[in-house]
């Protein structure tokens, strides 16, 4: 259990530009009032806008499922624990990207950091973008921030629909993740 002072940022339900935006303010408030090193805040900062706009682009796909987005809306949290700042974040998927989303979250964590700083440098050095604008940094970016692999579980809802979470462990150091 954890206390709610514990909790840096929390949100739950659709996400706009203009709510992103006052999401990533409050996490500058919220670092500054608690003193987090530069390095530190960097790293949150990184893994809350990749997860925050997985979210936000993914929405599309669910605008029309009120029944499914009153049981499942999607959330978003920092919390802090002993060792690591733990961001989850979570939204519904739809079953036919269940695996490719799998398939791409397990290639990323089976990567070292000198694997991840290539995939990181090809993917800047293509210029290839998605059908949605992206470039396929996201996991790629918030496993570089990150102190421990990306956790993940994909829980089906119904025959359409998943729950996808993921959950990244940022370290409360300036360091590599690790705690000095």
């Amino acid at each position: 259990m954890h206390r709610k002072g514990d909790e840096l940022l929390v949100h739950e339900g659709t996400l706009s530009f203009e709510t992103i935006g006052h999401l990533l303010a409050e996490l500058k408030v919220r670092a500054k009032e608690r003193e987090l090193p530069q390095g530190v805040y960097k790293r949150l900062l990184i893994v809350t806008i990749e997860s925050l706009e997985n979210i936000y682009k993914y929405r599309e796909h669910f605008e029309d499922q009120h029944h499914l987005m009153t049981y499942f809306p999607p959330r978003f949290t920092i919390r802090k624990d002993k060792e690591f700042y733990l961001v989850k974040a979570r939204n519904l998927l739809n079953n036919a990207d269940t695996e490719t989303l799998r398939s791409r979250i397990e290639r990323i964590r089976s990567m070292n950091p000198q694997a991840l700083q290539e995939s990181y440098n090809l993917i800047i050095n293509n210029g290839k973008y998605t059908k949605k604008g992206g470039a396929g940094l996201g996991f790629v970016e918030m496993a570089r921030a990150a102190a421990k692999p990306l956790d993940y579980t994909i829980s089906k809802v119904d025959n359409s629909f998943s729950f996808f979470t993921l959950k990244i462990s940022v370290s409360l150091t300036n360091g590599n993740g690790k705690l000095t």
